[in-house]
């Protein structure tokens, strides 16, 4: 996708993504009319060529700072405990969890076909295929050495002294 950037007033620029398909990318405010930089807080094509048009900053200025390890870290830094395997949890006197009571649920049931059976050829006997593959499971049959298609070819090492008696064979 070829881009062509234009600065148009202060921070803003006008993108020129080709088919008539224009947008204003906005470098201070971090936005573009395409939304999809507003909606992710990580730049767009629009807005990287327009970075990278205006040069100085590195792209990683321009997201968002939640996408940043610290903002990561300060957000799981008292959630994520750790726990013992199930082997060290404590024993209780209380009645194990047991899993919800099955209920059928309503409608037709689905046929579950035939599994576990073998299939078996009704021509041959022999299992692994049925009538209708029986052709695909005959041995190969030698096929004959087949003429070239059209006018037979003459042949290059031919004495010409030959050729020559049976062109006049022919004439006469």
């Amino acid at each position: 996708m070829q881009l062509y950037m234009q600065w148009s007033s202060g921070p803003k620029y006008q993108v020129d993504a080709g088919r008539g398909d224009q947008y204003v990318v906005d470098l201070d405010n971090h936005t573009c009319s395409c939304r999809k930089w507003d909606l992710s807080g990580i730049p767009c094509a629009h807005g990287i060529a327009t970075i990278h048009y205006k040069g100085g900053t590195p792209v990683e200025d321009y997201v968002h700072s939640y996408y940043s390890k610290d903002s990561y870290m300060t957000l799981y830094n008292n959630l994520i405990m750790p726990i013992n395997g199930s082997q060290l949890w404590e024993k209780t006197n209380q009645t194990a969890i047991k899993p919800p009571a099955y209920t059928r649920q309503p409608g037709r049931l689905r046929k579950l076909g035939r599994q576990g059976m073998r299939m078996r050829c009704s021509i041959c006997g022999s299992s692994g295929h049925n009538k209708t593959t029986h052709h695909r499971n005959l041995p190969q049959k030698e096929k004959p050495l087949s003429r070239g298609k059209g006018r037979p070819r003459k042949i290059p090492n031919q004495d010409p002294a030959v050729a020559s008696d049976k062109a006049n064979s022919y004439k006469s």
